[in-house]
């Protein structure tokens, strides 16, 4: 019994060190590891560019993933049929609130097939001010590679995707903001 124990206690730290990138020589890596797992958000080992994207915001007007470089984005992929998207929709509001103004994007893509003008009325309906697009198709479900909804991607200045998060969140949580916080410093940082 002993023995089982710490066999599945070596695979436990293997799978969590296959996860989390290791730490540089300054300690900073390491920092963001630990509040990407304090936040339950995968960080990626090998961040790759964004697939750029453009798509009809609410309005009809065509919004391009590209035009956020220079900023942290947070791209949240939702459908109105989905309960845990809706479940965490008013987190995400919260978030965009808190962060507007800064070099953080909240940007939402809903891939309902539904008509624009009833995605639209839901989102009136619930209040929500944070961006919102619309991919009827679900195009981007295959350029991101995305199974599960409701799945959000944190993407830095530079246009890489660093992290991913399969699932409702809780976007308030203090863990989420200081993870954000921390990214923001690092973006404002860079050259």
């Amino acid at each position: 019994m002993v023995v089982l124990r710490r066999v599945i206690g070596y695979l436990v730290l293997f799978c969590v060190a296959a996860v989390i990138p290791s730490s540089g020589c300054d300690g900073k890596d390491k920092d963001l590891s630990g509040l990407f797992r304090e936040a339950r958000i995968i960080p990626l080992t090998a961040p790759k560019k964004a697939k750029d994207f453009v798509l009809p915001d609410m309005s009809g007007n065509e919004v391009r993933l590209e035009d956020f470089r220079g900023n942290v984005v947070v791209l949240n992929i939702w459908a109105m049929w989905c309960g845990p998207c809706r479940e965490e929709m008013p987190s995400i509001e919260r978030l965009y609130q808190e962060f507007k103004g800064r070099n953080l994007v909240v940007l939402t893509v809903s891939v309902d097939t539904a008509d624009t003008g009833l995605v639209k009325n839901f989102v009136d309906k619930h209040g929500y001010s944070f961006p919102v697009l619309h991919d009827s198709r679900a195009s981007i479900m295959k350029r991101f590679g995305i199974r599960f909804l409701p799945v959000s991607f944190l993407i830095d200045g530079e246009g890489k995707v660093i992290g991913k998060a399969v699932g409702p969140r809780d976007w308030g949580q203090a863990k989420v903001t200081r993870l954000l916080e921390e990214l923001l410093s690092r973006s404002d940082e860079s050259p």
